[in-house]
Formats: structure tokens, sequence, C-alpha cells
């Protein structure tokens, strides 16, 4: 008879910590009101980001979306996300343009 697969699995510390505390889990005794509870609150996120962001029109220079859509495909967020993330870390950070 063949070994067990899993015997010599290591976990990592996430895994772990599922692992140590899977007696806890209890099933959702009403699944249908749960479902309905995380759809009101992802569509009460969602209209919380639209509320903050504005749509615009702007030029922009062909190398900076070329590096941008690179980087889009290596992480697989949006080029457009990832333009906002740069220009909220610059506000965060009060970074000015450099002149020249």
């Amino acid at each position: 008879m063949s070994e067990p697969v899993f015997d010599n699995l290591v976990l990592d510390e996430e895994e772990q910590w599922i692992e140590d505390h899977l007696e806890e889990y209890r099933p959702c005794e009403n699944q249908e009101e749960m479902r309905k509870s995380l759809q009101i609150a992802a569509h009460n996120k969602m209209e919380e980001i639209r509320s903050t962001k504005k749509q615009i029109s702007i030029n922009i220079d062909s190398r900076a979306l070329s590096y941008f859509k690179e980087l889009a495909a290596e992480t697989g967020v949006a080029y457009q996300n990832l333009i906002n993330m740069f220009l909220l870390q610059c506000a965060k950070e009060k970074k000015r343009p450099v002149f020249e």
C-alpha cells in the first residue's frame, strides 16, 4: 500500500494557523442572508470608492503610459489603477515634480 501524500507537507504560517483553528469553524446558518449582507457591504464600499474618484481626461507622455502598461502586465493591476495609486502616493508624500 502507498504512503499518504501529505505526510511530509510543510505548511507556511498562514496555512498552519488555519490548520490549528479548524475546530473553531462554524458553518453559516443562513447562507442566503449572509450572501445578501456581503453584497450590500461590497456595494457600499464600491459607492465609497466611486465617490472619491473623479473622471478626467489628460494627455500623458507615451513613455509614461508604456511604463504603467508594462507594470500592469507584470502585476495584474489595471494601468489606470496603478497611475492613480502612484499619484495618491505622491500626494500623501507631498512630492513635487522636478522641473528641468
